[in-house]
């Protein structure tokens, strides 16, 4: 459920209170020594977006090209360390109202850190409240991917919000895309992660019985990686515009709505390649299947291997396979591979479906990649560019 809110907040003089809105008003209570800040109405936000912080902090500001006011704030005697994150929080406000297409809806957006805090940060519309090394830290490659990252969540999490847990990694998927993207390249550390620790677990739950024990779960780095994996692919096999031009549309036909993983999928099911699975044979495997495929790669002859596959082996699956159902797909997926004889040529999309010994004809240079597939060959002639 949504709502609009309308905050006023009773503080000490001397104090600055803050909450997701600006400020309207500041009046003098009867109360001695407090006052009341009163503050403009929120836009039409989720429950767990509501932030309010009274602090003495100052702050440092700038303004983006569309003119949102931005502050980072940290004690007095920190000041000096705010000036890194807010360049990266103005810039990427600037890079993501050009790529979604849709101005960020507030007049300001606060970074506000706090000494003790569950988690790197959490994306209050308006109002981003940090763990303080994540904003306020030495290294600044970690602060520019926390800070990215939320300022991504003020579209994907707050402007558009998961109904649901089930579809969380809506949310993070997005958010960690563009915390890592630069339009076309994923930082080769991410896929590393995924590969050694996103694997094994799905991104979304079918029953979402008994959910916070299995929220747990997935509220690790699952859904942030193997999300953004999974999107990534997505704009690999349909292309960097269509895909564009489907995030614009979901952004704004879904502005300040609550939305599923199959209202997301309609916006690109129209732009899969010819002689593709649809969107949902493509995508509900890779969401919804625990572990990921291995392609084998086997000699058939001098100019020909063959590809199939089998879910990866790992002792770690032994746990998710007790705690869920075994899926429809019987760990299959379509797997959607880029492959090319020559360094000349243009890489090609190929399907690996389900069930399916794929003849391709090899030289002593072709290659072929999918980062979330792990490859299994004894060819000395394969290459796996991932």
């Amino acid at each position: 459920m949504k709502a609009i809110w309308i905050v006023e907040i009773t503080h000490p003089v001397g104090s600055v209170a803050l909450s997701n809105a600006p400020e309207k008003q500041i009046v003098y209570s009867s109360l001695e020594n407090f006052k009341t800040t009163k503050f403009n109405e929120t836009p039409i936000m989720s429950p767990y977006q509501l932030a309010i912080i009274i602090s003495n902090y100052k702050y440092t500001s700038g303004y983006s090209d569309s003119g949102t006011l931005v502050r980072v704030f940290a004690p007095s005697s920190q000041l000096n360390k705010t000036s890194h994150a807010l360049q990266v929080a103005i810039k990427a406000l600037n890079k993501f109202e050009i790529i979604f297409d849709i101005n960020y809806p507030l007049s300001k957006l606060d970074l506000f850190p706090v000494t003790q805090f569950p988690a790197s940060a959490m994306e209050n519309w308006g109002l981003i409240i940090f763990e303080e090394l994540s904003l306020l830290g030495k290294n600044l490659k970690s602060v520019e991917e926390v800070v990215i990252h939320e300022v991504a969540h003020q579209w994907f999490g707050n402007l558009v919000t998961m109904d649901w847990y089930a579809d969380f990694w809506l949310n993070e998927g997005f958010a960690t895309l563009y915390e890592t993207d630069s339009e076309n390249q994923i930082l080769h550390d991410y896929y590393k992660s995924y590969a050694e620790h996103a694997l094994e677990s799905p991104i979304r739950y079918i029953n979402t019985r008994n959910l916070w024990s299995k929220f747990t779960l997935q509220k690790d780095v699952t859904v942030y990686v193997k999300g953004s994996s999974v999107l990534n692919m997505l704009r690999k096999v349909i292309g960097t515009w269509r895909f564009r031009k489907g995030v614009r549309r979901y952004l704004k036909d879904n502005a300040y709505k609550s939305v599923n993983t199959q209202i997301l999928k309609k916006y690109f099911a129209d732009s899969m390649p010819e002689n593709s699975p649809n969107i949902d044979d493509f995508l509900d495997p890779w969401l919804e299947q625990i572990g990921h495929p291995v392609v084998i790669v086997k000699h058939f002859n001098k100019t020909h291997n063959i590809l199939s596959q089998q879910r990866f082996d790992n002792h770690k699956l032994d746990f998710y396979d007790q705690t869920f159902a075994k899926p429809k797909w019987n760990y299959t997926w379509y797997i959607p591979l880029w492959y090319k004889n020559d360094v000349k040529e243009k890489e090609q999309l190929i399907w690996l479906k389900p069930g399916e010994l794929k003849l391709i004809e090899v030289t002593e240079t072709t290659t072929i990649k999918n980062p979330l597939c792990r490859f299994d060959s004894t060819e000395s002639n394969f290459k796996s560019l991932n």
